[in-house]
């Protein structure tokens, strides 16, 4: 509002509502139209918020725009085949009742109940199998397979798979193979199943570029992997994403709630640890074995590769990450600030997959902006999360 007070003759809005709740969504967009001074505001945000403030409505997807008209015209007939639609029914639900802070024991007493987050058209659902497919009428960019770390199940990754499921990529989490001497052999069968799998979904086989997504022992297993594994295997990527690679010898011990610390302050995704059956309790508190750990921090694989690490996490070893960034061909490292061991699901977790998302063009994750590695990532706006340079 404080754009408003100066009269601008043009008003060009990016989500400008997007750190609202549902709540005052409604209310926000009215407050322009209050305004006696004459003005034309053009809002190029997405189209759920555009309802009654902006007169003409400019849709783009994938940096083109596809479809333009007045505001009445585009909700009444949207002409797009998915895309505009899926924008138009993503609005969150408003309830008459106020929810208990997710922090609490209601509150998280309420997730344990509900294990299901729902936004109309996008949500995800704690009980799924760990696939993720692009919406209906949209072209598959690529493809999305996430190794979990331990204690980890495939519900973990359901807000990160959803999230980028949405952006038109196809995501599969896999199941972390138990430790020991056959585990990078389980985790290559693993790989090479996901990918078949996929690929049999699609006539022209595999949408690629194939990106690997590991956390914690599923990074450093990836890492290992593709330090030993010929270029030829089915499942070889085309880039990389290794987050929250621990360092060695660290584990986490203490109760429940310690561990909770060390992987994330997210308490959307506290809740969902706490009300997931499924997770093992104090998995963090064994060590990852020693030369599984030093093949990974020795590959030299020439695969584009981002290195995630949290400035905050208890367990990781900064210093032998920079240096295997550094060793690296092709490797860069993002270091978010305020974020701990579950890099993929803290309280930047929505910036954090954006950076992680592949470009189709090139297969390499999204370019990370240096911004979010020195101010901290925007915080979501699709749970009740509050971090650095965002939220509410």
């Amino acid at each position: 509002m404080r754009a408003i007070a100066v009269a601008p003759r043009l008003l060009i809005c990016d989500e400008p509502v997007s750190a609202l709740d549902a709540r005052h969504h409604p209310r926000t967009p009215a407050t322009p139209a209050r305004d006696p001074r004459p003005r034309r505001p053009a809002d190029h945000a997405r189209p759920r918020l555009l309802g009654g403030v902006a007169d003409r409505v400019v849709v783009l997807y994938r940096g083109q725009v596809v479809e333009t008209g007045t505001t009445e015209e585009i909700f009444a007939a949207p002409r797009h085949p998915s895309y505009t639609r899926l924008l138009m029914t993503s609005v969150p639900s408003i309830r008459d009742e106020q929810p208990p802070d997710p922090r609490s024991a209601a509150g998280l007493a309420r997730r344990s109940a509900r294990p299901r987050l729902r936004l109309r058209s996008m949500e995800y659902d704690m009980t799924q199998n760990g696939d993720h497919h692009a919406p209906d009428g949209l072209k598959t960019r690529g493809t999305v397979i996430v190794v979990p770390g331990r204690g980890e199940t495939r519900a973990t990754y359901a807000r990160f798979g959803s999230r980028l499921a949405h952006d038109a990529y196809r995501v599969r989490v896999v199941d972390l193979p138990a430790a020991g001497p056959a585990f990078l052999d389980a985790l290559a069968r693993r790989l090479s199943e996901a990918v078949a799998g996929i690929a049999a979904e699609y006539p022209d086989g595999l949408p690629r570029p194939l990106v690997l997504v590991g956390a914690d022992l599923g990074a450093a297993g990836l890492a290992a992997l593709l330090a030993t594994a010929a270029p030829t295997a089915v499942w070889w990527p085309q880039a990389a994403v290794l987050a929250g690679l621990p360092g060695n010898g660290s584990r986490a011990g203490g109760r429940w709630e310690d561990e909770l610390d060390v992987r994330t302050h997210c308490p959307t995704h506290r809740g969902d640890l706490t009300g997931d059956a499924a997770v093992e309790r104090g998995a963090l508190a064994g060590p990852v074995p020693q030369d599984l750990l030093d093949t990974a921090y020795a590959s030299t694989a020439g695969i584009p590769r981002l290195l995630l690490a949290g400035d905050a996490d208890p367990l990781a070893d900064r210093d032998a990450i920079a240096r295997a960034a550094r060793t690296l061909p092709r490797a860069r490292l993002a270091v978010v600030r305020g974020a701990h061991h579950d890099v993929l699901n803290d309280l930047q977790h929505r910036s954090v997959a954006g950076g992680a998302a592949p470009d189709p063009g090139t297969g390499r994750p999204l370019r990370w902006p240096p911004a979010w590695r020195t101010r901290g990532a925007p915080a979501c706006r699709h749970c009740r999360c509050r971090g650095p340079g965002g939220g509410r």
